[in-house]
């Protein structure tokens, strides 16, 4: 019973945690209650139901593992926790945000026993239910698919009959894009301070508005939209108030180049005050996307005073110098960035998210 308390605890905190989400509240507690209805017609009492971390759907083949998928499902296992009787049924989900294998079932029996190692004190569940998430191109929808409820075979020696639940979506309001927008994100392999930097989400003053542009092009490409490797392309920025501009390019799938690359400034001595206007960043005209094809997110961030920089040059396998922002680098901006917000000084962050391909 204290076990159950305090994953029940740490339940109702994920309820209440970060900023204010309607759009997320309205999904899960929608999934919420048809996974309730369920669990009450089907699933036998005392059962120990685990909550794995939702997945999010691409658009294509890919799933991408985001912390926007951890925080929907803690979520959903939140409300389901609060709609059942702690005396019939018991809810699990990982306690650690990082331990991030808790996205999949294990695939086998050896598998499975490291698996509940660090869940809920070794805790085995009876039943999973696993889920994926997928918000539409222009960001005006998000819904939950693919929600089902599986029997751990390795307990219990048999495969058990899978409950599928019914899809839901909600409309995303405007409030909540930016934010959900810095959470879905896949995570690096080495994720600290680089996503937290890409999962910085703060709009205190309207400080600037950014888009991404072929060169030569004037018309932006949308969110979510394709770049061409070879091409090249620049960010046009729309400065409202005199600011400080940094800007950051990272892909998950480039594991020669496992960090944030700065797109502006290039090195620290550049750093300056851009006025109101349009600016080109890196200049005007603009960086050449490179290999591999897959997803890129591009953060742009402003203050009104300058935060701590440092950029590192790493020497590749061709022996060619990259300017980088590795994990040192990424912890002294971060530090800076949070020391900002915490003081209440102005900044504003956005993130473009595109898609990379060869044609």
């Amino acid at each position: 019973m204290k076990q159950f308390l305090i994953t029940f605890c740490l339940l109702c905190f994920y309820i209440n945690a970060s900023k204010a989400q309607p759009t997320i509240e309205q999904l899960c507690e929608g999934a919420a209650d048809n996974i309730y209805k369920l669990i009450k017609k089907n699933i036998p009492e005392q059962s120990k139901i685990a909550v794995l971390y939702f997945e999010g759907q691409t658009g294509s083949s890919n799933s991408i593992k985001t912390m926007l998928g951890i925080r929907i499902s803690s979520k959903v296992a939140a409300y389901v926790a609060q709609k059942l009787n702690k005396k019939e049924f018991i809810i699990l989900f990982p306690e650690n945000t990082q331990e991030k294998k808790f996205f999949n079932l294990p695939s086998t029996a050896a598998e499975e026993e490291q698996f509940y190692k660090k869940l809920n004190e070794n805790q085995r569940p009876d039943y999973f239910i696993t889920g994926k998430y997928n918000i539409s191109n222009n960001f005006s929808v998000i819904s939950l698919s693919e929600l089902v409820l599986k029997e751990n075979k390795y307990k219990n020696s048999s495969p058990g009959k899978p409950y599928a639940f019914e899809p839901v979506s909600s409309n995303i309001s405007p409030s909540d894009i930016e934010e959900l927008k810095s959470l879905n994100i896949e995570f690096s392999e080495d994720d600290d301070y680089m996503n937290k930097i890409l999962q910085f989400s703060e709009s205190s003053e309207d400080l600037f508005s950014c888009s991404m542009h072929e060169v030569g092009n004037p018309k932006p490409i949308e969110y979510n939209g394709k770049l061409i490797v070879g091409k090249s392309y620049v960010i046009k920025i729309d400065v409202v108030k005199p600011c400080y501009i940094y800007a950051f390019f990272y892909m998950p799938e480039d594991k020669e180049h496992p960090y944030l690359m700065p797109l502006y400034p290039f090195e620290v001595k550049e750093q300056k005050v851009f006025n109101p206007g349009e600016h080109y960043i890196p200049h005007a005209d603009g960086f050449e996307i490179e290999p591999p094809a897959g997803s890129t997110y591009i953060k742009v961030i402003a203050s009104l005073k300058p935060l701590s920089l440092q950029i590192t040059s790493v020497k590749d396998k061709d022996g060619y110098y990259i300017t980088s922002i590795n994990k040192q680098d990424a912890e002294v901006f971060y530090t800076s960035l949070s020391s900002s917000y915490k003081n209440k000084l102005p900044l504003k962050a956005q993130i473009l998210n595109f898609k990379v391909d060869y044609k």
